[in-house]
């Protein structure tokens, strides 16, 4: 019994740490579009007499 309860209870936790793996993975899967989508809004629509390095301030 303790074997059989020790099993599920690992099985459980493993089963934990892959869907807070799956779910963090997603969303930065998610996140990263958005991310590099609003970068490229922002530096084509920023004013072309700026010079780059104040961009990056």
């Amino acid at each position: 019994m303790g074997l059989g309860n020790s099993f599920w209870f690992s099985g459980f936790v493993l089963l934990w740490f892959w869907s807070g793996f799956v779910f963090s993975y997603s969303s930065l899967v998610l996140f990263f579009p958005f991310f590099f989508l609003f970068c490229f809004f922002l530096f084509c629509h920023s004013p072309s007499q700026k010079p780059p390095s104040t961009l990056l301030i």
